[in-house]
């Protein structure tokens, strides 16, 4: 399953989009291919810029209760902000199995950049032969399973700016993850009027959603 969801309120992706305007910018190659008929992107410099931008980006995400109990997440990887200028892309690639010490089940791109500011710049996912592209508003989060090839086109004007993230979850089965997620998405489209009309069903669904967690979670470690 691939997720579009809203995360980053205006005022919050102002507040992000102000760190690009103070902090330095290195070659996109320290993190990935080094040739730029691949890779051609700028990626923020790991210091206290970047220390006080990921720091609060990673409480956004730790706050959000509903992206954390759709993918069952067990923790957040590296976090990666990016930007793409005139001429930039990243062809397609596969992301590592790994990264910072964290099992990559969900890659994740939050978008900074209204569509109308840049042309180009799509994200795109292979599902299959289908090539599903994506270029949402800014705030949007876009969250897919990691392993599925992918790219961003060539930005042929103005500047595209994202945070990439990764994400582990707590169940490593891919199939009993996804089964879960699917609960999720109906049990949080209809609870309210599942709680009123059909009690013993909102109830039902819950407790689904907490025998694949129990059974099939692994939370060693976590408090």
């Amino acid at each position: 399953m691939i997720y579009e969801l809203d995360f980053l309120n205006d005022t919050k992706v102002r507040h992000f989009l102000n760190f690009y305007e103070f902090s330095n910018f290195q070659d996109g190659k320290f993190s990935g291919p080094r040739s730029k008929n691949v890779k051609n992107n700028k990626q923020m410099v790991v210091d206290e810029h970047y220390q006080a931008a990921s720091g609060l980006f990673l409480k956004c995400l730790c706050d959000d209760m509903y992206l954390s109990d759709l993918l069952s997440v067990r923790k957040f990887g590296s976090i990666y902000f990016l930007k793409y200028d005139d001429g930039m892309h990243y062809g397609f690639h596969n992301d590592h199995y790994l990264m910072a010490g964290t099992r990559t089940d969900y890659s994740a791109t939050c978008f900074l950049s209204s569509p109308d500011e840049y042309e180009g710049g799509e994200l795109c996912i292979m599902v299959g032969n289908q090539e599903l592209k994506f270029k949402p508003e800014a705030g949007k989060l876009i969250v897919y399973p990691t392993g599925l090839r992918h790219k961003v086109n060539e930005v042929t004007k103005g500047s595209r700016k994202v945070i990439v993230f990764w994400i582990e979850s707590s169940i490593q089965d891919a199939v009993i993850r996804n089964i879960h997620s699917e609960l999720h998405v109906l049990w949080n489209k209809y609870n309210d009027r599942l709680l009123t009309e059909m009690p013993e069903v909102y109830e039902g669904i819950l407790n689904l959603k907490f025998q694949l967690k129990r059974q099939f979670g692994n939370y060693e470690g976590l408090q």
